[in-house]
């Protein structure tokens, strides 16, 4: 049960990584915004990946140990 719920989260977190990016380039750049905003949004979204990525890692250490 708790595997379905893992594979929606990962790939609604991939969807919505896709979507920032998409919509950041077309919306910043496009529109000629300074490359320091690029940087400050890349760096949270680079901080939001490492952050899930932790936590993902971390369920599925306790998945697998709650299975053994």
């Amino acid at each position: 049960m708790e595997e379905k719920y893992f594979v929606i989260g990962f790939f609604g977190f991939v969807l919505v990584l896709f979507f920032a990016g998409f919509f950041s380039y077309f919306f910043l750049v496009r529109e000629g915004v300074s490359q320091d905003v690029l940087t400050v949004v890349w760096g949270g979204m680079i901080f939001l990946f490492v952050f899930a990525g932790i936590v993902g890692i971390s369920l599925i250490v306790r998945h697998i140990r709650g299975h053994k």
